[in-house]
């Protein structure tokens, strides 16, 4: 047959490669074997050979990407997340602890028993009661009041940093089973240039190397979804592990639209219809909304509530002491008389009148108010950086849809029918369709880059952006 070959016009030649590549295209691909005359098992990673031909249709996607509705979307896995997650049932339990500071705050100085015994002379039997001032109670309860709410602050910032990872790993997962989609279709694709590759070379139209090249090419696809695939499940178990669920369990989330469909919209996507606020607005939204200036404010009045607590306890508790005296009159036993009596005990506030603890938070407040001027400026730089990082992010995903996802789709949809008419080469095909699905993987990045910005500048100025 290579002797026949080597004497066939070059037209012929072309004639025979066409043909051959097409009837190869149109075979189904699942073929049975030359050697055994049956179908192989789908290939795995211990039985795969790198210079065999794959014998059979690989195995489906089983990407976990729905449209049902089984599927959940963004909202309900945060809420399944903040509600059943035992992260947030240990930061919820925590405010629990933070009410028993009104319990200690009403705690008041125990009462006693005073027993003053001069034998053969005088006995005292009485009571001892502390009689503390009211402002000092208040003054407790003022104090209990401000450190249960810079808890229940505290509380609901790490439940926002906890939805902001939630929604991380989201988009993660859902990008994540995306890309093991077009990888999919990348080894799908590998497939059938293996097989066409060797129906050519066994019909002597290819020399041996396009065969090899095709294989490493099939080889290098089939790496890449077996990675996207161990992608995607990790992703698949984080979030399950956040929402409470065991990490193998079954998870299955709404994946993006269709690009071609322009009418679909999703809520990972940007909305080009509305415009955000400025960065100046968001900044201001930021210092109004962010948990940690409410937190660090709320330290500062929980500061003042301690100073007044110190100066309302200059002033020394009193003890009174009262009771019944029975005194002998000597010589012993001579004539007994029995009397009440009282007696009071007041320290005077001369040596010690709280002045460490009125330096100390005195001194405290002053580097609270400081600290609260240096997470503003912090703040402020957190939400220019995420702002412009959202605008970038947005932009290319709207160069994406607009202009590089069509054309790449048009490319492809030239060269396949250019291929069809004989009018170019299977490598430029395959170089099309593989640049067809590199763009559509580029776009998936970019829409997991536009959600971690998003999630970036919600994170920065502590509310949900519309």
């Amino acid at each position: 047959m290579i002797k026949y070959f080597a004497v066939m016009s070059p037209l012929k030649k072309s004639a025979s490669f066409i043909a051959t590549i097409l009837l190869a295209l149109s075979m189904p691909t699942t073929v049975q074997a030359q050697s055994t005359g049956a179908t192989s098992a789908p290939p795995s990673a211990s039985q795969f050979i790198p210079f065999s031909v794959p014998t059979t249709k690989m195995q489906p996607v089983s990407a976990g990407v729905s449209t049902d509705d089984a599927a959940i979307n963004l909202n309900q896995s945060l809420d399944k997340s903040l509600t059943q997650s035992p992260r947030m049932a240990g930061v919820r339990a925590s405010l629990g602890i933070a009410r028993s500071a009104y319990a200690q705050a009403t705690v008041m100085p125990n009462p006693g028993f005073y027993i003053s015994n001069t034998y053969h002379n005088s006995y005292f039997f009485g009571a001892s009661i502390p009689v503390e001032p009211p402002w000092k109670l208040c003054f407790r309860l003022l104090v209990a009041k401000r450190q249960v709410e810079q808890v229940r602050l505290d509380i609901l910032r790490n439940m926002w940093l906890f939805r902001g990872e939630v929604r991380r790993r989201y988009a993660e997962l859902v990008i994540a089973e995306e890309l093991v989609r077009e990888r999919a279709k990348l080894r799908d694709l590998a497939d059938r240039i293996v097989s066409s590759s060797a129906v050519a070379f066994d019909s002597g139209n290819v020399p041996n190397l396009d065969v090899r090249r095709a294989k490493l090419a099939f080889i290098q696809a089939k790496m890449d979804f077996r990675q996207a695939e161990i992608q995607a499940s990790q992703a698949r178990e984080q979030l399950n592990i956040l929402m409470g669920e065991e990490a193998g369990a079954t998870l299955s989330v709404k994946g993006l639209p269709d690009i071609n469909d322009a009418k679909a919209t999703s809520e990972l996507l940007p909305n080009f219809k509305k415009q955000y606020p400025s960065r100046l607005k968001l900044t201001e939204t930021a210092l109004t909304n962010r948990l940690e200036l409410k937190i660090a404010r709320q330290a500062i009045a929980v500061n003042k509530a301690n100073k007044l607590n110190t100066v309302g306890n200059i002033l020394p508790t009193p003890r009174f002491v009262v009771g019944k005296a029975l005194e002998v009159n000597p010589p012993y036993p001579g004539p007994s008389q029995h009397i009440g009596f009282f007696q009071a005990y007041i320290d005077a506030p001369v040596f010690n009148f709280q002045q460490g603890d009125l330096a100390k938070f005195k001194a405290t407040g002053q580097q609270l108010e400081l600290d609260l001027k240096s997470q503003e400026n912090q703040i402020a730089a957190q939400v220019s950086l995420a702002y412009h990082k959202m605008v970038a992010a947005r932009e290319r995903i709207h160069d994406f849809i607009s202009e590089a996802l069509p054309e790449s789709e048009a490319v492809t949809l030239i060269s396949k029918h250019g291929y069809d008419l004989g009018q170019i080469d299977l490598n430029t095909l395959l170089d099309t369709q593989r640049a067809n699905i590199q763009m559509k993987t580029q776009y998936y990045d970019a829409v997991l880059n536009y959600q971690l910005a998003v999630n970036d500048l919600e994170q920065s100025i502590g509310i949900i952006l519309d």
